[in-house]
Formats: C-alpha cells, structure tokens, sequence
C-alpha cells in the first residue's frame, strides 16, 4: 500500500489585533465538521497581549456528544449540553481582560454543536496570567450537570509580541488517492475520505490550519471461485447389544458419490451380562496414591449387593471391609500409615475375585 506524506509549505501570518471592542463573536466555520475541541488548545494556547494595547482573540468550542470526549472515565454518559460558566483569571490584576460568548451572546451549547467565546480587554501589566475554564456539563448521569473544569490555558502579556499570531493561516486542498493508497493525517495514516485538520508552525511560531479533503476512489475486486454441489448426509444409527463380555464393535461405513453424500453407519455393541458382574472396568479406586481419602466406584452395584471389598495393610493386617451395594463408597485415610495397601473384592462365597494395590502417601 502506497503512503504520502503531505508536502507542507511554512506561512506567514499576521497578528490579529481589535482596536475596537466587539460585543459579541461567530462561531468559525472551518470546525464545524470536527469532534468536540476547542481551539485554540493548550498547546497553542491563547495569543500573546501587549501591555498597555487593546486584546482581542475569540475561542472556538465544539461540544462534544459524550463526556468520555471529555475525559475517558466518563464513558457512555451522553451529554445534552455544555455551559461556560466563567473563565478564572482572565480579570486577574495586570490582566483585566472580560469574555462574552456566542452566537448572540448564548454561553450554553447543545451536544455536537459549535459556539464561540471573545476575550477582549487591555492588560496593564507584563507577566504570565493561567486561566480555568469552568463549565457544566448537563448529561444523563446520576450527576446530571456535572462541574469541570479545563485548564492549561494561558495569556503571556509582553512589551511586545513582535509580529504576533492571530488566529493563523488557514490553507486547504484536496487529495485524490487510490483505494489502496493511504496519506497522513492528523498524526495517523487515513485510508478513508473525509475531512482532516492539522495545525502547524509558520516560520514566525504561529500556528497556522491545513484542511485536507481526502478522497479514496474505491476498488473493484473481481476473483472467480468455482462452486460444486456441496450437500452433505451424515446419518448415524446405533444398536446396543448385551452379552457376557464388555466389547464396542464400530463399524463406519463411508460412501462418497458425485452428488457428496456421506453416510456413516456405527455400530456399538456393549456387554454388561454374563457369569462375573464385575470386571476390570468396572470398579475404579482413586485417587492413587492418595492422601486423605479414598473413592471406590462400582457402575454394576445392583449386581454386587453380596460382594465384600476389604482393604490389608502390607503386613496382612485388615484395616477396612465393607459390603459391595452401592455405587460409590469413600473411606477415611486420614490416619493410616503411609505405605502399600491391598484392595480385594471377595464374591458372595468369599472368593477374591479381583486385587488392587493401594499406596498411602
């Protein structure tokens, strides 16, 4: 993928300076496409003010539509509308400087909609004066207008500000790319067309505005890709046969003809009857080794009610014996001697028909 990098050029501007007072502003246009914002920022922050001369400079605000816009720890609040309810220290002494908002005078905006703040005055004394901010946000949260406060803004009143900066160069163009070319933008690579802003420094420091009106032709892919019947049968028929072995017999029966039909056929035949109830599957002790207790599981129970289970140490000592007529039996261990056991299933004519051996950790 083709990536341009946009050929920037360094402006001149010139210092904007009201020699006439204005009661009120208007809401710039070039950011009426944008997200919530509100320029100039904390890192442009304010133009700088001569002493002893009229100031005049307008701030441009975008309210946004969520609080998390704002501030990520808000995120999902909605807002309905946002309220600049004083900007701190503008009136500090030495600065002296007054705010009214816009359009008409209006200090409250709708979500998503643009308003505009004008900061006129004369400053009397050279120096660097912090403002904050304050608004309400109005929002579908417990705290249904919420205070906040931004700050990082700053008004630096010199002798002289040398040329100066006004609100700065505004430049546009139009990029036409490939669909899969991408250019940068915004401090990204952009791959979709729309509007993008980027703030850059002239030659004298000030600020100037590239808008880029990207667009990204779309591309066509054509691919080809043979298609076939593709139905598929899978069938699966069971049968449980009883005899007097334990034995699963699977017979799979796999037919492919040209339409892809598949049948399987299973056949399963288990054996739970016959002359011993219990085989080698049929009874399972655990954990082995073990520690604190013991589980003995027999699946065939109903048949074994006559059965006895007894447990021997290593020295022939019977330490456990119990009837064989229930599913699961747990036996205490707990205060055993570490070593090996033997496990015996006697039948109902105290034949030992099955050993297991057992260690005791």
């Amino acid at each position: 993928m083709k990536k341009i990098l946009r050929n920037i050029g360094i402006f001149s501007v010139t210092f904007f300076a009201a020699n006439t007072l204005i009661a009120q502003c208007t809401p710039d246009p070039l950011y009426k496409d944008s997200t919530f914002g509100i320029w100039p920022d904390t890192t442009q922050n304010l133009p700088c003010a001569v002493v002893n001369q009229p100031y005049s400079t307008v701030l441009d605000i975008k309210s946004a539509q969520d609080i998390s816009e704002i501030d990520p720890q808000y995120a999902g609040v909605t807002i309905n509308w946002i309220r600049l309810d004083d900007i701190d220290g503008l009136n500090a002494t030495g600065l002296g400087l007054s705010w009214a908002a816009g359009p008409s005078g209006n200090n409250q905006w709708n979500s998503n909609n643009q308003g505009c703040v004008l900061v006129t005055g004369t400053p009397t004394t050279v120096g660097t004066y912090a403002l904050k901010l304050k608004t309400t946000i109005n929002n579908n949260s417990p705290i249904a207008n919420l205070p906040y406060d931004f700050l990082g803004y700053k008004i630096n009143v010199q002798n002289t500000c040398g040329t100066g900066c006004g609100k700065g160069f505004v430049n546009s163009k139009t990029v036409t790319l490939c669909g899969n070319d991408s250019m940068y933008l915004q401090n990204a690579w952009q791959t979709k067309s729309g509007k993008y802003y980027d703030t850059l420094k002239t030659s004298k420091g000030c600020d100037s505005v590239l808008i880029t009106n990207l667009l990204i032709n779309s591309v066509s892919v054509y691919d080809t890709i043979p298609v076939y019947d593709t139905t598929y049968v899978t069938k699966y028929d069971t049968i449980h046969v009883y005899d007097t072995t334990f034995v699963t017999v699977i017979d799979t029966v796999l037919v492919v003809d040209t339409q892809h039909v598949a049948v399987t056929d299973t056949l399963i035949i288990d054996i739970i009857t016959g002359i011993n109830p219990l085989s080698v599957s049929a009874i399972k002790v655990f954990p082995n080794p073990s520690f604190g207790q013991l589980v003995i599981e027999n699946k065939n129970y109903s048949q074994t009610n006559t059965y006895t289970i007894e447990i021997k140490n290593s020295t022939g000592q019977q330490v456990f014996n119990s009837l064989l007529n229930q599913s699961q039996l747990v036996v205490d261990i707990s205060q055993w001697a570490s070593g090996l056991y033997f496990l015996k299933v006697n039948d109902g004519n105290s034949n030992t028909i099955e050993t297991k051996k057992i260690i005791l950790k």
